[in-house]
């Protein structure tokens, strides 16, 4: 209902202690407002129409409207005693009746608002049927038969008045649901008007678009907007029925004034409990409309008379009219088939005009940290108090920006707020965003309001169906059409083939976070090739095919393709194998996040899950040993498969790790690349051992260097992905490459440097170069090498994997103490390798199940 929250505090002392309910104060009050020449009229016609009953009323009404005029005390009581019906025969009203109305009008005035309530004259509705206005008193509230009595349709009482209900809000085609709360699949209304004695107690208060469900997005027409008032003491009303009769002819009265001020008001419908539903025709053209001005301007207006503020939606449900809500008849009170439907705007209008004070809470303009301690020191209940504050935050932080939701996992959901002037996104929970929430309230942050308004906003906004889903990009993100690359926590570089561009965070609902941007650069049109720095230049990578790779692998990293390759370096302690990773990051503005390699598989992957999913670069260095978990994870990592393990190892919640990071193996003796499913997925860049360290080789002189060209050298980075999105030529050559993607990415990359053929070839050697670095660490290859180079051995090994562990143990003596299980298991593993230099023949003898291998060197 309405709220003395709408009153200044002045009034608020002045009505203390007067007994008033605050329904009566502000009617009185509305009433003291009107014009001079409306209290002239209603004056006149107060002495012309003596009523039969209730003349003490009438008498203090006729008081009060002469003392608004200035009439002295003496002149009323003259003008009273002349009036014939005064003296009217068998009932006349005495001098010292009207004396005792005089002193009740004194008193009641003197509390600051009179008791009663004036009449005013019979209006016209828009029917053009003129019925006269009942106006609410606080002594005699209206009833509910006074509401169908003021209604333009007669009301039957019985299923007729659903049928009229119908159709006077919605077509017949249309598609609308009625019945339970969970009926959420739309009928046409003719299916219902079919069955009007068995319809639920739900109805739409807007039709929806055929074959969808109900829900905000699939609303056809934005016809009806809902307001609902609920009893304050729910409790008591339930437990006392006279105090919730008279609750509910508050709420008839409240509706009754509504409709003499010219609301357009379609229908008013008992909830069949505690409440009158009030639909009211509004003229919105789409759904953008409704949320910026039902929502975000009249809907506010409501809350603060004390409306519900749950039923701001354009899918809310309503009750059906004279349907049964348990065994209570959910009557219809009031049907206007006629009624005008009003914009916004004219909406604003007339409640500016009823309630001043409630269309300027808050006002355009106006601070949080201004309107807080009015809301504070009203007299209201605490749940009012936070619910007004709720409707001025919840407005004043969407003027400014927008909530969005992110699905961390399965039923768990996080909220971020996006400032449109900062263009910084932050979680809602986050400290920051919290406190300066805290600053624009002028409440502290474990402030008991501040916690519960805080509670009362995470709550609706995560129950809300309009705010967007996102997620949440790490340093870079790309789409089949563009390329975002973060430049600091409120800016981007946009990347499509038309152009670059620098645009704000949340630009096609591509979001960063502050935690997850590069580190701030400027994007420039001066060029710089990072190639040039003293990092990569003097590297003692083996081959120029192999230094095209390292430089497409840094080059490409804002792609990010799902179907990613894993950089392998190869070399001896010293070679500089660290560096190259570690002046990507550093040119990229991104941490180089380090993973240790355990043999513990639980912690192993922890370990592994934790850097991946950070984004950015994530290093795993000196893997030199075999780990039973690592080449199926870095399968699942390459193929961009969620990787899951158990949150802990008694019970069945699982964790995701997702493989965001672009990764970097460093190796000596790289033995789990021998897998050959793992092995596929690895781009190779080895490394010399490098014969003396200078002074420029320390990492600060190095970063140094990249840092005063990074600008430059990112800016054409960007230019040349440009050129990359800007080519749909298609590469068809078979590359070798499990990563295809990758591949051909890395082919318009050469096409860009006008050096594709050569960026095939370094393609192509990469295969070979996988091979090798499995040959050049396999124990098994070596004592083939040693079998073969001795002068006394034929051409060929011929045998069983026994017979060749033997022969082999003269080269290798720790094939002396293999099993043949053993020994089976590695010789099977290393065939896709030995057969770069070996011609190896296998033949199955049928009797025992075995098989005999030949083998040959292919240089022979």
């Amino acid at each position: 209902m309405l709220d003395l929250a709408t009153l200044p505090l002045s009034l608020h002392k002045e009505t203390a202690g007067s007994g008033l309910s605050r329904l009566d104060i502000l009617r009185a009050k509305y009433a003291a407002n009107n014009n001079i020449a409306q209290q002239q009229s209603l004056y006149q016609k107060l002495l012309v129409d003596f009523p039969e009953h209730n003349r003490n009323q009438y008498l203090m009404n006729h008081i009060h409207a002469a003392l608004n005029l200035n009439i002295d005390y003496g002149t009323i009581k003259a003008d009273l005693l002349k009036l014939p019906q005064i003296n009217r025969p068998g009932d006349p009203i005495t001098e010292a009746e009207i004396d005792r109305a005089i002193e009740r009008t004194k008193e009641s005035r003197e509390k600051g608002f009179p008791l009663q309530q004036i009449h005013p004259a019979p209006q016209t509705i828009t029917t053009g049927v003129p019925v006269p206005v009942v106006m609410p008193d606080t002594n005699k509230a209206v009833t509910f038969e006074t509401l169908k009595a003021r209604s333009p349709h007669s009301l039957t009482g019985s299923a007729k008045d659903a049928d009229a209900f119908l159709k006077t809000l919605f077509r017949e085609d249309e598609f609308i649901c009625i019945g339970g709360v969970k009926n959420n699949h739309p009928c046409q209304v003719r299916s219902y008007l079919n069955r009007l004695d068995s319809l639920g107690e739900y109805i739409t208060i807007n039709p929806f678009t055929p074959d969808t469900t109900r829900s905000d997005k699939n609303v056809a027409f934005y016809r009806h907007m809902l307001v609902e008032f609920d009893v304050e003491d729910k409790e008591k009303a339930l437990a006392d029925s006279l105090f919730l009769r008279q609750e509910l002819e508050k709420q008839a009265g409240f509706w009754m004034d509504m409709l003499n001020k010219g609301m357009p008001i379609v229908s008013l419908t008992y909830s069949g409990s505690k409440s009158i539903h009030a639909l009211f025709r509004v003229n919105v053209p789409d759904a953008a409309t409704w949320k910026r001005e039902i929502e975000g301007r009249v809907y506010p207006v409501f809350c603060k008379m004390g409306a519900d503020p749950a039923n701001k939606n354009p899918s809310r449900l309503s009750r059906m009219p004279m349907a049964l809500r348990g065994e209570v008849r959910q009557e219809l009170l009031y049907l206007n088939p006629n009624v005008v439907p009003m914009t916004p705007e004219e909406l604003l209008k007339l409640l500016g005009e009823i309630a001043p004070e409630a269309v300027a809470v808050p006002a355009a303009g106006n601070t949080l940290y201004d309107l807080v301690p009015a809301i504070c020191a009203s007299k209201v209940t605490e749940i009012e108090k936070i619910r007004m504050l709720h409707t001025a935050t919840s407005a004043h932080l969407k003027s400014n920006g927008s909530f969005l939701k992110v699905e961390r996992m399965r039923d768990s959901i996080e909220l971020l707020y996006l400032d449109h002037t900062t263009y910084i996104v932050r979680s809602i929970c986050n400290s920051i965003f919290q406190a300066q929430l805290s600053r624009e309230l002028g409440l502290s942050t474990n402030d008991q309001k501040f916690i519960r308004l805080f509670n009362y906003l995470e709550n609706d906004l995560l129950a809300s169906e309009d705010i967007p889903v996102v997620t949440p990009r790490k340093y870079w993100h790309s789409t089949q059409d563009a390329i975002y690359i973060s430049c600091n926590d409120h800016e981007m570089v946009r990347i499509t083939a038309d152009g670059i561009k620098v645009v704000p965070n949340g630009t096609d609902q591509v979001i960063f976070l502050p935690e997850a941007v590069l580190e701030d650069w400027t994007y420039t049109e001066e060029n710089y090739n990072f190639w040039k720095n003293q990092l990569w230049k003097e590297a003692t990578i083996r081959t120029t095919e192999e230094k095209s790779i390292a430089f497409a692998w840094t080059t490409l990293l804002p792609f990010a393709p799902e179907n990613k390759p894993i950089l392998c370096i190869v070399g001896e302690p010293g070679s500089g194998k660290t560096k190259i990773s570690k002046g990507a990051a550093w040119l990229w503005g991104i941490p180089a996040w380090d993973i240790q390699p355990l043999q513990d598989e639980n912690k192993g992957l922890d370990n592994f899950g934790i850097g991946v999913d950070k984004g950015g670069i994530a290093l795993m260095d000196n893997v030199d040993t075999v780990y039973k978990w690592l080449p199926d994870t870095l399968a699942k990592y390459s193929t961009g498969e969620v990787i899951r393990k158990r949150k802990l190892y008694s019970d069945k919640e699982q964790i995701e790790f997702r493989g965001d990071a672009a990764l970097v193996i460093n190796s000596v003796k790289p033995y789990f690349a021998s897998d050959s499913g793992c092995n596929a997925r690895l781009l190779v860049v080895r490394m010399n051992t490098r014969e003396t360290r200078e002074e420029r080789d320390l990492d600060s002189a190095l970063k140094k260097e990249i840092l005063i060209h990074r600008n430059a050298s990112l800016s054409m980075i960007c230019r040349l992905l440009q050129q990359i999105l800007a080519d749909k030529g298609r590469v068809m050559e078979n590359l070798g490459l499990r990563h295809n993607d990758w591949g051909e990415l890395a082919v318009k990359l050469g096409r860009a440097l006008k050096e594709e053929e050569f960026m095939k070839s370094a393609l192509l050697k990469n295969q070979q170069n996988r091979m090798d670095i499995v040959l050049e660490n396999n124990a098994l290859a070596a004592a083939l090498a040693s079998y073969f180079s001795h002068p006394y051995h034929s051409g060929s090994l011929e045998g069983y994997t026994d017979d060749i562990r033997k022969r082999l143990a003269e080269f290798n003596s720790d094939f002396a103490y293999y099993s043949n299980q053993k020994f089976s298991s590695l010789f099977i593993r290393s065939l896709v390798y030995l057969q770069k230099d070996y011609e190896i023949q296998e033949k199955v003898i049928g009797g025992v199940h075995r098989t005999q291998y030949t083998i040959t060197p292919k240089n022979r």
